[in-house]
């Protein structure tokens, strides 16, 4: 599952995963924001919810959803994350296999 996926992060990360073969939950605010990772994407393989997972009550509810639709959530990752290099520059999530 991904929370803040309308983030360009958010966005890189659910895109490597669909890549991947894996089911996604991806999460954002506004349901529109979510679209672009949606295109061309089959619906078994990706589930996107409307919600703000900054709240714990959505973020649970968002889980239960999840788990119904797809199965258990095995990896949650925070589109607003990111990573720093040894130089000091932001880069977006690495996608753990």
């Amino acid at each position: 599952m991904i929370t803040h996926a309308d983030t360009d992060s958010g966005f890189t990360a659910a895109r490597a995963l669909l890549a991947a073969g894996k089911r996604v939950v991806v999460t954002a605010r506004s349901p529109t924001s979510l679209s672009r990772i949606l295109l061309g994407q089959r619906v078994d393989r990706v589930f996107a919810i409307a919600a703000d997972c900054d709240d714990a009550i959505q973020l649970e509810s968002v889980l239960r959803r999840a788990e119904t639709r797809l199965g258990v959530v095995t990896q949650v990752i925070d589109g607003c994350r990111s990573q720093r290099t040894n130089s000091g520059r932001t880069t977006p999530l690495s996608i753990a296999s």
